[in-house]
């Protein structure tokens, strides 16, 4: 169940990162940079979960909440027309 939860994360950041075009290269450097930083919280969650040892429950938990303020903010980001 973790190595679903984990994908599912890493293909909502790595998409935005190398295969979408943006309206303006401003936009899309700010989401690739949004996305850059999400991709680096969730490979730190993943280290702390593997070197721990952290519970199932709560590792899908913080990477559901992480994943959920990831969407919200590129949501808003790519809503926007001029940055």
């Amino acid at each position: 169940m973790a190595g679903i939860v984990s994908f599912v994360c890493f293909v909502a950041v790595l998409i935005p990162i190398m295969g979408m075009c943006y309206s303006t290269s401003r936009l899309g450097v700010n989401i690739r940079i949004l996305s850059i930083i999400a991709f680096i919280l969730f490979t730190a969650v993943n280290f702390i979960y593997a070197a721990y040892g952290v519970s199932v429950p709560s590792y899908i938990i913080l990477n559901g909440i992480i994943l959920i303020i990831y969407l919200a903010i590129f949501y808003k980001m790519n809503g926007i027309d001029s940055i």
